[in-house]
């Protein structure tokens, strides 16, 4: 931010963005406590170079809450337990709260077994996975967390959208050193940067987004009335990323019995952690 010299560009205190964030939520119905952590990871992203999962994923996740697709203040359960696994029920909820948690569950286990342990989260919006695999990583272990999304991404040389963007995460320890942390969408881009493009009047680069019959395009606007995104790997190799989306799909939605593939726009989305 503070080097963005363009005519728009204002620089602020970190702890006075994070605040008013903070604020927004809670005039949202949040509890201090979840607002707080999610303008946290809202900030985390923004400084981390991620704008499209930072302060301009406000608008849209207040339109979510004011729309009845998220519930503000969550009853959280815990659904089923075992040594190394455990499932949750969000109740629609978003942020960091529960899958902190629930990574929290997978590290302990796994340490106190020397082995593997696993969560899945039914109904909750991750938003970002690498905040929980970097967790594992910052505690010595090696993570992994992954979600489902609406469909929004068609099996290659098809036009009816099957899976969403399903972004996973991995970290590994590296001793003294910061964790390594991969975080990818199994898209070639996510849907909140074509959104911000829209919201800039700017075109996006060719292949990245489709229209309503499958045709490549650079107008965002188009997209959101209805368009595909374009899987990893595309156009060479489209099977790579609607395969990798297949997969989350099944960790994230079948195991945590959020929804597969197209049953997830009726509900929110699934996902799962482990630890080892």
């Amino acid at each position: 931010m503070a080097n963005d010299q363009s005519q728009d560009a204002r620089l602020v205190r970190i702890d006075d963005l994070r605040r008013c964030l903070a604020v927004a939520f809670e005039r949202l119905q949040l509890t201090p406590e979840d607002a707080e952590g999610l303008a946290g990871l809202l900030v985390d992203s923004e400084l981390r170079g991620h704008s499209d999962h930072g302060v301009a994923a406000l608008g849209v996740l207040a339109t979510f809450y004011r729309d009845g697709k998220l519930t503000p203040r969550p009853r959280v359960r815990v659904l089923q337990q075992s040594d190394a696994a455990i499932l949750f029920d969000g109740d629609r909820g978003c942020g960091p709260g529960l899958p902190t948690r629930a990574m929290r569950w997978c590290i302990d286990r796994a340490r106190d077994r020397g082995g593997m342990a696993a969560a899945a989260v039914r109904d909750w919006q991750l938003l970002v996975a690498a905040p929980y695999a970097r967790l594992a990583a910052e505690a010595g272990l090696i993570g992994f967390a992954c979600t489902n999304f609406v469909p929004l991404v068609a099996p290659p040389g098809g036009r009816t959208a099957v899976f969403g963007t399903n972004p996973f995460a991995y970290g590994l320890p590296a001793g003294r050193h910061p964790p390594v942390v991969l975080d990818v969408a199994t898209t070639v881009s996510s849907m909140q940067k074509v959104r911000l493009a829209a919201q800039q009047g700017e075109p996006v680069p060719e292949g990245i987004i489709f229209d309503h019959a499958g045709r490549p395009i650079t107008d965002p606007g188009a997209f959101l009335e209805g368009g595909l995104l374009a899987p990893l790997g595309y156009p060479h190799a489209p099977h790579k990323g609607f395969g990798l989306a297949l997969f989350v799909d099944a960790l994230g939605g079948v195991l945590s019995g959020a929804g597969f593939a197209q049953g997830v726009a009726g509900g929110a989305a699934g996902s799962f952690l482990w630890a080892l």
